[in-house]
C-alpha cells in the first residue's frame, strides 16, 4: 500500500511540475516530505536536511556565478565585448555569416563551462550575439537557436555539482577524482559540439539572407573596451589550475577554485567600474547572488530531498530489484529518464543528481563510470531543449519571442549532440 501512494504521488508530482501548478521548488519540499512521512521514517529528513551540507561549496559556486554574471551584465561588457568582436572580424562577408553562428554557440558553451550556470550564460552572451545574428536576417525564434544549443559547457567543469556527484557515487568502485571524470568527458563533448555545429550549418544556409549588409560599427579600443576579457578570468584560471601537476591541484578542492576565480573577476570588474558606481555594482552582485540561490541551488536542495524521501517510502531494495530487472536495458532507461525528465522540468542538475544516486549503485561496476558520463550528458544537453528551464526563458526575454517556439527547433540539434556524445563514450569505454 505504502509503495503503491508513492508511485501515485510520484506521478502527481511531477504532473504538477509539468503543468506548472506549482513552484517545482515547493513541489519538490512538499512532496520529499510527504514522502519521509508515510515511510514512518520522519527523523530521517532531518538526517537528509543535514546531509545537504556537502553542497555547501557547490551552491557557493552559484550564487558566486550569478552574482559575476550580474556585474557583466549591468557594466555593459556585453556591449563592449560587441566592439571587440567587430574589431577583430571586420567586414562580415557572406562566406564567413556561418563563422558567426558557430562563435555565438561556443560563446554560450564557454560561458556555461566558466559560470557553472545555463542562465547566467545565457543572459551575458544573448545581449552580444542575438542582435549581430538578427542583423544577418534570421528570425529572432532561429537566432536563439544557436545560443541556447551551447549552454551545456559545465559538462567539463570539475566545479559543477554533478561531477561531485559522480565522484562521490563510484567512490565505492573506483578512486577517481573530478579532473578523471572531466577527462572521460573531454571526446564526447568535441564530438557533440562537431554534431551541433554541422546540423546547424544545415539548418541555417538557407536562412541568412545573402544581400544584407552585415558591418559592425568599429570603434578605437580603449581601456573601458579591455575590460570586456574579464568575462573569461573564472575560465582561464580554472585552466591553469587543471593544467597543475596532480600533487599540486589535489590539495585544493575544485569548488575553491572556482569561487575564487568568480570572486576575483566580480572584485576586478567593479574595481574598474565605469557605468555603475561601485557601490551598487556590489548591491546587483548581491541580487545575483540571492537570484542564484533561489533558481537553482534551491532546487538542487530541494530535489534532494525529494529523492531521498522517494527511496526511504518506496524502499532502495525494491528500486534496486527494478533496476536489476531492466537487466541490458539499466543504462539506455537512465538516459531516457533524464533526458525527457529534465525537458519536462526544465533542471538538469536535480534530475541528473536524482537518476545517478538511484540507478549508478545497481549498474555493474565496469559500466559505472560510463553511465554517470551518459546520464550527465543527458541532464547537460537536454535541459537546452526544455521550455520551461531558466536559461530558455532568459534567452526567450532577450529575443522577444515564446520559450516554446525556441526549444521546439532546438531539441532536434541537442538531440543530435547527445546522440553523438553517448555513441563516443560507448565507442572509448
Amino acid at each position: 500500500m505504502v509503495k503503491f501512494c508513492t508511485a501515485l504521488l510520484l506521478i502527481i508530482a511531477f504532473y504538477i511540475i509539468v503543468k506548472k501548478k506549482l513552484d517545482i521548488r515547493f513541489t519538490f519540499l512538499v512532496f520529499g516530505i510527504i514522502f519521509f512521512l508515510i515511510s514512518k521514517h520522519p527523523d530521517y529528513l532531518l538526517i537528509t536536511f543535514f546531509n545537504v551540507k556537502f553542497l555547501l561549496l557547490s551552491v557557493i559556486a552559484i550564487m558566486a556565478s550569478f552574482g559575476f554574471a550580474e556585474i557583466l551584465k549591468v557594466e555593459k561588457y556585453s556591449i563592449e565585448t560587441v566592439h571587440l568582436f567587430a574589431n577583430a572580424i571586420g567586414e562580415v562577408k557572406n562566406t564567413h555569416r556561418f563563422m558567426i553562428i558557430f562563435v555565438s554557440m561556443f560563446a554560450t558553451w564557454i560561458a556555461s563551462l566558466s559560470l557553472l550556470s545555463a542562465n547566467a550564460a545565457c543572459s551575458i552572451v544573448a545581449p552580444i550575439f542575438l542582435p549581430i545574428l538578427m542583423r544577418f536576417g534570421i528570425n529572432a525564434k532561429f537566432a536563439a537557436v544557436p545560443l541556447i544549443s551551447g549552454a551545456w559547457g559545465a559538462i567539463l567543469n570539475p566545479g559543477d555539482v554533478n561531477a561531485g556527484i559522480i565522484r562521490n557515487t563510484l567512490k565505492q568502485y573506483y578512486n577517481l577524482n573530478r579532473i578523471d571524470i572531466i577527462e572521460y568527458n573531454l571526446l564526447p563533448a568535441i564530438v557533440a559540439i562537431f554534431c551541433i555545429v554541422i546540423l546547424l550549418y544545415f539548418m541555417y544556409r538557407k536562412k541568412i539572407k545573402k544581400n544584407e549588409a552585415g558591418n559592425l560599427e568599429h570603434k578605437p579600443l580603449s581601456k573601458f573596451t579591455l575590460r570586456a576579457t574579464i568575462s573569461f578570468l573564472p575560465f582561464f584560471l580554472l585552466l591553469i589550475w587543471a593544467l597543475l601537476p596532480n600533487e599540486i591541484n589535489d590539495r585544493f578542492k575544485v569548488n575553491y577554485i572556482v569561487i575564487a576565480s568568480l570572486l576575483s573577476g566580480s572584485f576586478i570588474a567593479v574595481l574598474f567600474a565605469h557605468y555603475v558606481s561601485k557601490i551598487n555594482l556590489v548591491r546587483h552582485f548581491c541580487r545575483g547572488t540571492w537570484k542564484g540561490f533561489i533558481e537553482v541551488a534551491l532546487l538542487i536542495i530541494t530535489s534532494k530531498i525529494f529523492i531521498e524521501g522517494f527511496k526511504f517510502s518506496f524502499g532502495e531494495n525494491s528500486i534496486s530489484k527494478w533496476i536489476i530487472g531492466l537487466e541490458h536495458y539499466q543504462i539506455p532507461i537512465a538516459v531516457i529518464i533524464t533526458f525527457v525528465f529534465t525537458i519536462l522540468t526544465g533542471s538538469g542538475d536535480a534530475i541528473v543528481t536524482s537518476v545517478i544516486q538511484v540507478f549508478i549503485p545497481s549498474i555493474g561496476k565496469s559500466l559505472a563510470p560510463m553511465a554517470s558520463c551518459m546520464v550527465w550528458f543527458a541532464g547537460e544537453i537536454g535541459r537546452c531543449a526544455s521550455p520551461v528551464s531558466a536559461a530558455t526563458i532568459t534567452m526567450s526575454k532577450i529575443a522577444g519571442t515564446d520559450p516554446n517556439s525556441i526549444a521546439k527547433k532546438a531539441i532536434i540539434v541537442v538531440a543530435i549532440g547527445l546522440i553523438g556524445a553517448l555513441i563516443t563514450l560507448l565507442l572509448i569505454n
